[in-house]
């Protein structure tokens, strides 16, 4: 097998499981389903992925690659921290939607092992990292720590994506990135303190591209 064949034969073989994993979770997914979707053949499959942990890990890891840039791209110490809080929840929102970003949730829900590192821990560190930033600054209310809206930001966005496994696949996308977007505003308005509300309002400071906090940020509050 050539390089540039072996590397077209693995690429075929993850896509094709990410969709089983996606469609049928890690019990119920079939090695024989992959291999006649990546058109492949069950020596070329085994001589990259040993099992169907191995596949597993390895369709994750590809998520995990996929994250990675995201948290970087608002890394930067100029940008707000809830901005960059809600520009990453802005974007996951299109990772989630496509099959690799299913295949995640369904191995989260139905892990190959007890071991298993989900690519989500990338994103969700670097929430918690933005969070603390916030806290530091003042910006967040007394009631409310890093850990707190970290915690309580997360739940609700597994929430969104399980409850968007229930809906037909046609509105899943439009939904999923909108019920993130109104999730990140609302745990934001929840937590931000009305001064940095209203400061952050009036210096026209809106770095963040999730529409729903900059409708919030316009609006006057009580």
């Amino acid at each position: 097998m050539t390089q540039q064949r072996a590397i077209k034969t693995r690429a075929s073989v993850l896509t094709a499981a990410a969709h089983e994993f996606a469609d049928r979770g890690y019990a119920g997914a079939s090695i024989n389903s992959i291999i006649a979707n990546s058109t492949s053949t069950k020596g070329a499959l085994y001589f990259h992925f040993r099992s169907k942990d191995a596949l597993a890990e390895a369709v994750l890891e590809d998520v995990r690659s996929v994250y990675t840039p995201i948290v970087e791209r608002w890394h930067s110490e100029q940008t707000y921290p809830f901005d960059a809080i809600a520009g990453i929840v802005d974007d996951i929102a299109a990772v989630a939607t496509g099959r690799p970003g299913r295949a995640e949730m369904k191995l989260a829900l139905d892990p190959p092992s007890t071991e298993l590192q989900r690519p989500s821990h990338v994103w969700e560190a670097a929430i918690r990292d933005h969070a603390a930033r916030a806290e530091q600054a003042g910006y967040l209310r007394p009631e409310f720590t890093a850990e707190r809206f970290t915690n309580f930001l997360v739940a609700a966005l597994a929430g969104n994506r399980i409850f968007a496994e229930m809906t037909p696949v046609s509105s899943r996308q439009t939904d999923l990135a909108d019920h993130f977007a109104d999730t990140v505003e609302t745990v934001i308005r929840a937590a931000a303190t009305d001064e940095y509300l209203h400061a952050h309002a009036e210096t026209g400071e809106r770095t963040t591209p999730a529409a729903g906090l900059r409708r919030a940020l316009e609006t006057p509050l009580n």
